[in-house]
């Protein structure tokens, strides 16, 4: 069937996620786009091999926690 598997999906990329990133040291681009999100989304699949999104929320709440 038309079954989405969730290991071949990109995290979406907000100015928060993106935030966390560079906190983290995934990043160091300072673009939020296409590339940025493929780069977090290898990250987050050392992570999780199974559901790279899977962590996406943390580090949304981590980016917020974050001073500017």
């Amino acid at each position: 069937g038309n079954t989405l598997c969730p290991s071949r999906l990109l995290v979406p990329v907000d100015t928060h996620v993106a935030k966390a990133a560079r906190h983290l040291g995934w990043v160091t681009r300072v673009a939020n786009d296409w590339r940025t999100a493929e780069t977090i989304t290898e990250q987050l699949r050392q992570l999780c091999p199974d559901d790279t999104v899977s962590r996406d929320v943390e580090l949304f709440m981590l980016g917020q926690s974050l001073k500017a």
